[in-house]
């Protein structure tokens, strides 16, 4: 099952909403997979497919993580944006 951490600074608020439109996306494709919240200090310990985040901490999360794990997420509120963005990040890992 895939598994997809949505990352901001505390792990909250646009992180969540995030969240949300991650599994509008992999609803409407059918893809199985958990999605999370966490800030980004949390994130050092923790494994996934795909961390998605936001422009403002994008270089501090990719000084922990591999920089191919993540995705750049400008507006978490534009759906056609998350949905482009997390499928094309999971055909690059050839799970659907």
């Amino acid at each position: 099952m895939l598994k997809i951490y949505a990352v901001c600074g505390h792990g909250l608020g646009s992180s969540m909403m995030l969240k949300i439109n991650i599994r509008k996306v992999l609803k409407e494709k059918s893809i199985e997979g958990e999605v999370d919240t966490v800030s980004l200090g949390e994130s050092s310990g923790l494994d996934a497919d795909i961390f998605v985040t936001f422009p403002d901490i994008v270089d501090e999360l990719a000084n922990r993580h591999d920089r191919e794990k993540i995705v750049v997420i400008d507006d978490f509120s534009d759906l056609e944006e998350v949905r482009e963005k997390i499928l094309g990040a999971v055909d690059k890992l050839n799970l659907n």
